[in-house]
């Protein structure tokens, strides 16, 4: 029967006076919202995982579509991006998804005690910035900023971001979406592919942001809840209008450099 089926896929044992007991069917439609509403748990992307990912990138060229899902999950890595974020249609119409005009390379220019923030090259910039509007959990109807330094390392949001975006050139229009390419098939795809050859399986889209928020939370001792939730636009901060506008550029200064340290991930 109907109910018998709806037990069976939600690992059940069917009642024997299904049919006799009204209230069952009000139990089997709170069980399938409770098992609707749990996310996919990916495995995380570790920091080695994504070394690897970029080693083999070096190998195609500029401009090709691995180069782009490669330079989308560092990306996603490094600012903690949900996939409809990253992904060109991970919303309808793009909604969510971040623009190439909401890239920002930027340098720091005067005194050490008095500098301020100019536009730049990402030869020589030293922090880049992501704007992206209508996420999740904005609550202000901003913009939201995130700023990410340069890492020291071969991984590193600068440099990837900087790369990819000098391959692509200025041909595509500045509203388009940041990685026009990269659907959530195909980056679900290409993860789950990479992290197989690491002999890491249940790799997904969700992978990326969940190894760097890891990686982060290793390294951020004060208040480090509400600074994570923050980054990745989780719900349980605070819903103040600076937290839900970004962290600052400065209270970013070390991330990139910690996130990329090899660590052990439980």
């Amino acid at each position: 029967s109907r109910v018998n089926a709806r037990c069976h896929v939600l690992g059940k044992a069917p009642p024997a006076d299904s049919r006799k007991n009204p209230t069952w069917s009000r139990v089997l439609r709170a069980s399938e919202r409770a098992v609707r509403a749990q996310p996919r748990k990916h495995a995380r992307l570790t920091v080695a995982c994504l070394r690897a990912i970029r080693a083999r990138a070096e190998c195609s060229l500029p401009g090709t579509v691995r180069h782009e899902l490669t330079a989308a999950v560092t990306t996603s890595w490094f600012f903690l991006l949900r996939p409809e974020e990253v992904s060109a249609d991970g919303r309808p119409g793009g909604r969510r998804s971040i623009r190439r005009s909401g890239t920002c390379f930027a340098r720091r220019v005067g005194a050490t005690s008095g500098y301020t923030w100019r536009e730049c090259e990402w030869s020589v910039a030293e922090v880049v910035l992501l704007f992206l509007e209508g996420r999740k959990t904005d609550r202000t109807g901003y913009a939201t900023m995130m700023p990410r330094w340069r890492s020291g390392d071969e991984p590193c949001p600068v440099l990837a971001l900087g790369e990819y975006l000098s391959a692509t050139g200025t041909s595509h229009d500045p509203d388009a979406p940041l990685f026009p390419r990269v659907t959530r098939a195909a980056l679900t795809r290409f993860i789950a592919e990479e992290m197989a050859l690491q002999g890491v399986g249940g790799g997904g889209d969700r992978s990326p942001r969940r190894g760097g928020a890891a990686h982060l939370r290793v390294h951020l001792q004060d208040d480090s809840r509400r600074k994570l939730c923050s980054a990745g636009g989780w719900t349980a901060k605070t819903s103040t209008a600076e937290e839900y506008a970004g962290l600052t550029i400065e209270a970013t200064r070390h991330w990139s450099h910690l996130m990329v340290r090899p660590v052990t991930l439980l």
